[in-house]
This record gives C-alpha cells, structure tokens and sequence, in this order.
C-alpha cells in the first residue's frame, strides 16, 4: 500500500509536533512537511505534493482557507483539511464552500484524526454534524 504524504501547517509547535507523531506512528503515514504560517506552508505544498493538507484555519501570514484557495486548483489529487482550536460553524461551511475534504478539531483523540485523515485520502467528507448533517452509518 502506498504512504499518505501529509503536510502539516499550523502556528503552534506542539499542535505541528503532536500531529506529527500521531500520524507517523501508522504505517501507511508519512508526514512529508511541516510549515509555522501560511506562506510556508504554500512554499512547501510546491516542494513536496503531498496527498493530505492539514491546514490550520488560524495562521499568520496567510490562513487555512486562503492557503486552501491558493493552492485548490493545482493541488486536485489532494484532500485539504482544516483544523481549529473551537467547533466553528461558519469556518467549516466556509472551508466546505472552498473544496475542503474535511474540518478536524484539535481536540480530537488520536484515532479520530487518523480516521480522518484516512477517510480524506479516500475522498470521504469528515464535517461537523451541524454543517453536514449524516445520513446513514457516522463510520469513516
């Protein structure tokens, strides 16, 4: 089976840190490239070509929504995800309107967010009940 190459891009080094041992304690993860803002991040994206884009939707320099719009077009075999400290309604409808495969909070235990990252890489939507709501089975 092929790795999931993922890039992280989020402003706190024990969120980017954290999901980075999180998600290379699977097997079928690598993360390729960690970014601290969103201008990194858009530099790296060009760089690596990852397949899953976790995307702080709270950065400097540029957010997780603007990185998204930037990048969306070229980047059409990968699935973006955005991450948030808090449940936001508006982010996640806004990051659904904007091509985004998921919105993860960063609360979230281990498995929920490589289940996540999972069903991403395979084109399943992962959003908030509120935004998306689920029909039939929840499991992803």
């Amino acid at each position: 089976m092929k790795q999931i190459r993922i890039l992280i891009a989020d402003d706190h080094a024990v969120t980017r840190d954290g999901l980075k041992a999180i998600l290379e304690a699977e097997k079928e993860f690598k993360v390729v490239a960690i970014a601290q803002n969103g201008e990194e991040a858009l530099r790296k994206i060009a760089e690596t070509s990852p397949d899953a884009i976790l995307l702080d939707g709270d950065m400097p320099k540029l957010n997780g929504l603007q990185v998204m719009e930037l990048t969306k077009e070229k980047m059409e075999n990968a699935c973006f995800l955005l991450l948030s400290s808090y449940h936001d309604d508006r982010l996640a409808l806004e990051a659904l309107k904007k091509g985004a495969t998921g919105f993860l909070l960063k609360d979230w235990e281990k498995e929920d967010i490589t289940r996540a990252v999972q069903a991403c890489a395979r084109g399943i939507m992962i959003f908030p009940d509120s935004i998306a709501p689920p029909c039939g089975d929840r499991s992803f």
